[in-house]
């Protein structure tokens, strides 16, 4: 297994623009490579010029999968360099770098005629994971019993992930020149008094997971310095470690009647299968693994790289995590096929 072309294959696939919603040119690129390499795949359609890709070697039990989408970068990210032993660019470690790495692992596990598994590429992580829910709903009755999710573990095995819960608060207020404030409604001024509380809330903890966190990603509100603001909204991110309905109610009381609640999007903390031989832990960040909830399979979380420069001008995939991911990636396969095999 090559290193070297683990680092090619990500370096091509870092030059393609395939943000969220603009996964094609990734998608087609996939394509190419499986018919040079005389893979037969599968489209599985998400949405207009959005797919998923699916290649099976005889009837998969096993699937490796991970995205193909990226977050929005500067354009200079889209050029790949790599330093020393090291390849940076937007997706080198998520996921493209992951991806690379699972092409090369399971052409590894081809040559040694090993057969009965799959990889699955899917669009829309980043977004809300139209493309993994898509795929498991495609693939539900083919017999698989295990996915291996690629996001960057820092090569540890990830035995749970918290769970997302994503909101919208809407605070209404009544304009007037901003002179004279009395005669207006302030909701800049109501939404921030409502934050502040909500930054003291315990929104959970769990032993395992540790403690919930909030984030208040998006604060928007008013229309000019010299009016009094009419309306203010707050799109609010809570990484929970308990059921959403708990959280759904947690919300409730601490909103109360002060704003309108309006839900985006939620999903439980996922637990998930544990393959010995690896450092454990656990992850505070989501991933496509609640999306697959209907293929009714376990998951294994695994991956090279850090999060921790996931998303960020910093973002790097080194040598060394590579040829650990290699080793790791087909050490953790062929335990999945003792539990199968029994």
């Amino acid at each position: 297994m090559s290193v070297s072309e683990v680092f090619e294959l990500t370096a091509e696939l870092i030059r393609l623009h395939s943000v969220t919603g603009e996964e094609k040119v990734a998608v087609e690129w996939m394509k190419r490579l499986f018919e040079r390499w005389g893979w037969h795949y599968e489209v599985i359609p998400v949405t207009e010029g959005r797919d998923n890709l699916f290649v099976s070697f005889g009837t998969p039990s096993i699937v490796f999968t991970t995205h193909l989408d990226v977050v929005p970068a500067p354009p200079e990210l889209f050029t790949p360099r790599i330093v020393e032993d090291t390849l940076y660019g937007r997706g080198a470690c998520d996921a493209k770098g992951i991806a690379a790495t699972m092409l090369v692992a399971a052409r590894s596990l081809r040559a040694q005629g090993v057969t009965n598994f799959g990889i699955l590429f899917v669009v829309g992580e980043e977004v809300e994971g139209d493309g993994a829910r898509k795929a498991a709903s495609v693939l539900k009755s083919r017999g698989i019993e295990y996915i291996i999710n690629g996001e960057p573990t820092e090569g540890k095995i990830l035995i749970a992930h918290k769970g997302d819960y994503i909101l919208e608060l809407e605070c209404e207020g009544r304009a007037c020149h901003s002179g004279y404030p009395e005669l207006g409604v302030d909701a800049n001024q109501k939404i921030s008094s409502l934050i502040a509380h909500l930054y003291t809330v315990n929104w959970g903890e769990h032993e395992v997971l540790g403690r919930a966190t909030l984030n208040i990603g998006v604060l928007q509100g008013g229309v000019a310095m010299n009016v009094v603001s009419p309306r203010a909204t707050a799109t609010c991110y809570i990484r929970t470690v308990e059921a959403s309905d708990v959280v759904a109610e947690r919300v409730r009381e601490a909103v109360g009647e002060r704003a309108l609640v309006r839900e985006i999007w939620r999903a439980d903390p996922s637990f998930l299968t544990d393959v010995p031989g690896f450092e454990r832990g656990v992850a505070a960040y989501g991933t496509d693994i609640p999306n697959f909830k209907e293929l009714a399979a376990k998951a294994v979380l695994y991956g090279p790289g850090t999060i921790h420069v996931a998303h960020t001008i910093h973002e790097k995939l080194s040598a060394a995590d590579v040829a650990e991911a290699l080793e790791g990636y087909e050490k953790i396969f062929r335990f999945l096929q003792e539990q199968i095999e029994g």
